[in-house]
């Protein structure tokens, strides 16, 4: 194959720089077989890139685009190639989440153009960037593949290596086989001085790669097959590992902490931990390394002195003499650890890494020590004084675990240079080695006093000059900071204003052409759409519509999504923007059209968006008091709100203007969001009485049953931090003009309504002075920010002249105004938790219903039993609006977290009491299905009685074997076990059921089952173990559900029937009492937490009895506090981390070795499915047209990536939509695990799905634990240390 290099971008066209690329690149496509032609630079032109594609793709089968992907002027490549291939850009939302997290995590905000960089060719697969956050992509047409990377080497060999390398070799003839060496402390002269011409070598090629603080040198041959290809590396390999001598610290190993844990894990060795710089990073990196846990005995993090004294030890005398950092207190830190936690090893890390209060002139050095019962031994590092103090603090720990590695590899001998511990002790030892780079001497020479001692303090300055300097720096810094937000918020408006103007335009001019015949509509234009809405189709095919209102700044599109927090933060491009744009209510319906649209915008200083509409109340400012006497001539200036939907147009009369509160403690709630469907006489009526009531204005408007209405509702900040405190909305309401009425508004009069009906909490036009009072204490305690004129607004009168600040250009609001975003965000999740609780209460309304129905006399089995199952599906409602409740007040919290203020708190707060109350919710509706099941069974009994002569009984099933439910069964499938139970920060939620097969562990059992003889007998409702299967010596009570009854009993009693349930007598005892364990501590876990699990249960035999019996009572804690402790049937050969399932991390639930798992039977297992089976499946779950999208079923699905170790997919184009592995598996396909290969044959039209493992992954592995008992010799506690690394059992 040969490969062609053009060169993209200014950078490029410079003399050299692509022939070196081009070097790198050399050797790493010759391992494929693939050779290097011709290369040429086009620099920035976009028809010299189309003439230089044309001519490679004539001559050469591999085409590498190098650079030209950024978001600058260079940026041509994507988009020259996709107009080439009549392909469209789209957002890849994986690489624009890794992107968002970069910036997070160097604590800055992305700029909005960055996120061009996720924008890739549709159907190309993505390379994430490895270095670097820009992402390349590869194009395929039958032999010849055309890809798009970084132009730097920094970015493009790693990303080659992990993502490009691997995709060649699947089309390659050759097989190639790549070792790895791992090297740590030379730099890379000192490696490329020692290897010399084995740098050289064509085949096997080695190249050396640096690896965050490491290096590794890859040797990569190629030969007929890969015995071939390793006999070749395999000399090169250890003529390497003898060059570099001790620095190798692994061949085809992981990083250094990995190896490090497993040399001490392989030793039975424990260290304890003395960290003063690194943060507890190093034993974090011990403990979550594979294979890690259990070998951290002990660890603390000692920055100050005080705790180095009272925690490890160290004396006075020696931090006086020798000072905080320095070699003498390392050693005594690690002694003090290691007698502290009664360990074979103390390690302790003591430097500056450049924190505050920290000696700016030692900033880098480092001081490492390590000790056993006899001897220390200490290391030193000096880096640059700029280092930032993240890889400071990473060096430190990569030199001490380095520092463990030589102990362990020199055993059963000594390391030499070891000092005896007595001598440790008096201080006296030998000077310590260099364990990294050197920078600044003690002795290097002063600098003269210059400019920066003329303007910052200095040592020998008098008081007087300190603090004329610092007055001069903070008024400096007051001046730069105000000046920048000036400039960033009038550039941003003017740039959003720009945007939306051209926007307009696109719109403008389809309503320009009057025959809508001429205008030209894209392909997939949906049936019904008006013509008008094609161009901005183009750009956004969630466009939902025009909203204008002549004579104001309310020109904008209107977006319609599945959620009302897409574009909370997005413009109408999808691209990040602290305007948003107006959005459709989710629920909202346009075909056919719901009876009240509701549209929310951001009500934004500068008037943009919903700003304008504060006029209506009289207001000047965002932030003044409603004056209905000036709003009412503003009002009449502008009566009429046009909103043309895509399918019809629409104008409206307003009727209302009103405020009201989203806070109970402001007075009762008017839901108007929810008012979408007035169908119901009575339900239009208390609405229509609600928004006239409310209104600060009367009018003519009338209304009659069946008017449809329109709702304009955005944030109100008139009451200071009471808004903030109690959600303050803002909401102009109109009445759709009916047919022969007046469309101008020249019909309706106004007059001011003298009665209206204000929030109790804001009785009079203003907020009470308790509210003001609780408001302003809370503002004091930091839990809401003063805003300015808050206190004018405890005193102002009805017409608020003198309200809040109405400018957002006042530089003593700069730190308010650049947290509003987050503010907003936060506020945003907290009206989704109200929402998600409101569906909650719904749902628990209808499960109430439903049981009534099931509990009438009249009622028959049939009826009774449809009574049941639709109650069964209300439940199943407050079951995921609770949960959607939960993950948005885990959203809140983040923003909280990250961003602390009183407003991001208070939404914290009030997104987590509307959880709260949504799981009371769920639990009532859960209480009524169940109570509905119960009858529903009695009655189906009573039915059988009557209609047999043999009264018939319910037995358990003859095996647990059971088939998974149908994928298009009508009814709902029962409730899945604790295994399936997804992550929060509270009480983890149930996922989906498995489907359970025999001799394997089941994650959960999928069928209800009725026990006989010892088994669950009782009444409705919840019920009590039968007493005669209580053996127990524990006292605690558990509390779960089974078989449609909620069922509490004695802990060992409950945890042997789940035990015999999920695992069965047959396997190892270890692994029945990990099991039991891993049990007791999630029902434990999620009881405290308030919810009752789902659990399938069988009477134990004597054996699991015993085994469960011995471990009563023992529970796995994570920092003292019960861990969560999901389980499931067999690994992929890995588990998987709980945040790539579930979203919640948790430290303990990573990805951890379980390559055991692949000697189980059915550990590999295909599915087959016909193309039509499968397009139904996903046009069902995700309602994606999968012929529309392509009629070749090859191109329907392209995996784009996977999670930690390789196995489980992370995310997977479905046609034009990315979605996760978990929701093919679970919600389309029904697969047995997220571990899953796709294959398509054109001959058959069929597609083989085939799955490794079994169930969700997270966690520990059932049948992992039982083969390690079984082949390994593990005890219960190797196997829960081995799954959840990081906790203890006791």
């Amino acid at each position: 194959m040969i490969a062609e290099i053009i060169g993209v971008g200014a950078a490029l066209a410079e003399d050299g720089a692509l022939a070196a690329n081009t070097r790198l690149l050399e050797k790493e496509l010759g391992t494929c077989g693939i050779e290097v032609g011709a290369s040429a630079a086009v620099g920035t032109s976009v028809q010299s890139l189309r003439a230089a594609i044309a001519h490679a793709l004539g001559r050469s089968d591999v085409v590498i685009l190098m650079g030209g992907l950024g978001p600058g002027p260079d940026g041509i490549a994507k988009e020259t190639v996709c107009e080439g291939l009549s392909r469209r850009l789209v957002m890849h939302e994986p690489s624009l989440k890794r992107m968002k997290e970069a910036y997070e995590r160097a604590g800055r905000q992305m700029p909005q153009q960055v996120a061009r960089l996720a924008m890739m060719p549709e159907q190309s697969v993505v390379f994430p960037g490895v270095r670097g956050v820009t992402p390349g992509c590869a194009l395929s047409a039958g032999n010849q593949f055309l890809l798009m990377v970084p132009e730097d080497p920094r970015e493009f060999v790693p990303m080659f290596q992990h993502s490009v390398m691997p995709y060649l070799a699947k089309f390659s003839d050759a097989a190639v086989v790549t070792r790895t060496v791992g090297v740590y402390g030379p730099d890379e002269k000192e490696m490329r001085e020692k290897l010399g011409p084995i740098l050289r070598s064509q085949n096997p090629a080695v190249a050396v790669y640096p690896r965050r603080g490491e290096f590794q040198v890859r040797v990569t041959a190629r030969a007929a097959d890969k015995a071939q290809a390793s006999a070749i590396c395999a000399p090169v390999v250890k003529e390497i590992e003898k060059r570099l001598g001790e620095a190798v610290f692994g061949v085809d190993c992981g990083p250094l902490p990995q190896v490090a844990a497993g040399l001490l894990a392989g030793a039975k060795l424990t260290v304890s931990l003395g960290e003063a710089c690194t943060g507890g990073s190093l034993g974090e990196l011990l403990s979550a390394a594979p294979g890690g846990a259990g070998t951290v005995a002990y660890g603390v993090s000692a920055y100050s002195d005080r705790i180095k004294q009272d925690s490890l030890g160290v004396s006075a005398k020696l931090l006086k003499k020798y000072g905080p950092v320095s070699p003498q207190t390392a050693a005594a830190m690690a002694q003090g650890a290691m007698e502290k936690g009664k360990s074979a090893l103390g390690l302790a890390v003591t430097g500056n890494a450049g924190g505050r209060g920290e000696d700016a002139k030692r900033t880098g050095t480092v001081h490492i020590a390590l000790c056993d019962a006899k001897e220390v031994w200490t290391r030193s590092l000096s880096l640059p004084k700029d280092t930032p103090p993240e890889a400071i603090r990473y060096a430190a720990c990569l030199a001490a675990l380095d520092l463990v590695r030589l102990y362990i590899t020199a055993l059963p001998g000594r390391l030499p240079g070891g000092a005896p511990l007595k001598d440790a002790a008096a201080g006296r030892l030998p000077a310590p080695a260099a364990a990294g780079a050197k920078g600044e001497g003690p002795g290097a020479q002063k600098k003269k006093r210059g400019f920066l001692a003329a303007v910052f303090p200095a040592r020998g300055d008098a008081l007087a000059d300190v603090v004329r300097k610092l007055i001069l720096i903070v008024a400096v810094c007051v001046f730069i900071g105000s000046a920048a937000y000036l400039v960033s918020f009038y550039g941003g408006s003017a740039k959003n204003r720009s945007q939306n103007e051209e926007i307009a335009k696109a719109y403008s001019a389809a309503l320009g052409i009057e025959d809508d015949g001429n205008i030209e509509v894209p392909d997939g234009y949906p049936a019904g759409y008006q013509k008008k809405f094609a161009n901005l189709y183009q750009i956004n095919e969630d466009v939902a519509g025009w909203l204008s209102i002549d004579g104001t700044q309310v020109n904008y599109p209107v977006v319609h999504y599945i959620d009302n927090s897409y574009y909370l933060r997005r413009d109408f491009y999808r691209k990040d923007n602290k305007y948003g744009i107006p959005w459709l209510e989710a629920n909202d319906s346009m075909e056919p059209q719901s009876d009240n649209y509701i549209i929310y915008g951001h009500n934004m200083t500068d008037g943009q968006m919903f700003g304008e509409l504060m006029k209506y109340k009289g207001a000047s400012g965002t932030k003044d008091f409603a004056n209905p006497t000036a709003g009412i001539e503003y009002l009449r200036e502008h009566p009429v709100i046009s909103f043309d939907d895509v399918y019809r147009d629409n104008d409206y009369k307003i009727m209302a203007v009103f405020i009201t509160n989203a806070k109970e403690a402001y007075g009762p709630i008017f839901y108007y969001n929810t008012y979408l469907d007035l169908g119901d006489q009575a339900t239009f009526n208390t609405f229509v009485d609600e928004i006239t009531s409310r209104s600060y204005y009367s009018s003519n408007v009338d209304v009659q049953f069946g008017d449809k209405f329109l709702m304009l509702s955005t944030c109100s900040y008139e009451f200071g931090p009471v808004s903030d405190d109690a959600h303050v909305r803002t909401v102009v309401v109109g009445r759709r003009v009916r047919d022969g009425e007046k469309a101008d508004g020249s019909d309706i009069t106004y007059s001011v309504n003298q009665n209206v009906k204000l929030p109790a909490g804001f009785a009079g036009g203003q907020a009470t002075a308790e509210a003001v009072k609780n408001a302003k204490t809370e503002s004091a305690a930091g839990l809401v920010p003063e805003l300015p004129g808050a206190s004018a607004a405890a005193s102002a009168g009805a017409s608020g002249a003198a309200g809040g600040s109405s400018a957002a250009a006042s530089p003593s609001s700069s730190q308010s105004a650049a947290q509003t975003e987050y503010d907003d965000r936060a506020l945003g999740y907290a009206d989704d938790a109200q929402y998600a609780l409101k569906k909650a209460r719904e749902a628990r309304d209808e499960a109430q219903n439903y049981l009534d129905r099931a509990e009438r006399g009249s009622a028959g089995a049939s009826e009774a039993r449809g009574a049941a199952d639709k109650a069964a599906q209300a439940m199943d409602r407050a079951k995921q609006a609770y949960y959607d409740a939960l993950d948005a007040s885990d959203l809140a919290r983040e923003i909280y977290e990250k961003h602390p203020s009183g407003v991001t708190k208070q939404a914290y707060q009030d997104a987590l009491a509307a959880a709260n109350s949504a799981k009371k919710e769920f639990e009532k509706a859960e209480q009524y299905a169940d109570e509905a099941e119960s009858i529903a069974r009695d009655k189906e009994k009573e039915s059988a009685s009557s209609s047999s002569s043999t009264a018939s009984t319910v037995t358990p099933p003859a095996s647990s074997e059971a088939a998974p439910p149908p994928a298009s069964s009508e009814t709902p499938p029962p409730p899945p076990a604790s295994s399936e139970t997804a992550a929060s920060s509270e009480a983890p939620p149930p996922s989906e059921p498995e489907p359970e097969p025999e001799p394997e562990p089941t994650p959960e059992s999928s069928q209800p089952v009725e026990e006989t003889g010892g088994g669950d007998e009782g009444g409705e409702g919840e019920t009590q173990v039968a007493a005669a299967t209580v053996r127990s010596s524990a006292n605690d009570k558990l509390t779960i559900v089974t078989g449609g009854k909620k069922t509490t009993g004695r802990a060992t009693d409950i945890v042997a029937r789940v035990v015999m349930n999920e695992m069965g007598a047959g396997f190892e005892e270890e692994a029945i009492k990990a099991q039991a364990v891993a049990a007791y501590t999630f029902i434990k876990q999620q009881n405290k937490s308030g919810i009752t699990p789902y659990l399938g249960t069988k009477t134990p035999s004597d054996e699991v009895y015993d085994a469960v019996e011995e471990v009563a009572g023992e529970a796995v804690y994570y920092k003292n506090k019960l861990a969560f402790t999901p389980f499931y049937a067999t690994s992929a050969g890995v588990t998987i981390a709980s945040e790539d399932v579930w979203g919640g991390s948790y430290p303990y639930l990573v990805s951890v070795d379980s390559e055991i798992d692949e000697m189980a039977r059915n550990y590999e297992v295909s599915v087959k499915l016909s193309a039509d089976a499968v397009a139904k499946k996903v046009k069902s779950a995700l309602k994606i047209d999968l012929y529309d999208y392509s009629d070749d079923p090859d191109d329907w699905f392209d995996i784009e990536d996977y999670t930690e170790g390789g196995m489980y997919v992370k995310s997977v184009r479905v046609g034009r939509k990315t979605v996760t592995g978990r929701v093919l598996r679970e919600n389309v396909l029904g697969l047995r695990s997220a571990a899953f290969e796709i294959d398509y044959s054109s001959r058959r039209d069929e597609f083989t799905f085939t799955t490794y493992g079994y169930g969700h992954g997270v966690g520990m592995s059932q049948t992992g634990a039982n083969l390690y008992a079984a082949e390994e010799g593990w005890d219960y506690l190797d196997i829960l240390k081995h799954y959840y690394p990081g906790t203890k059992v006791k």
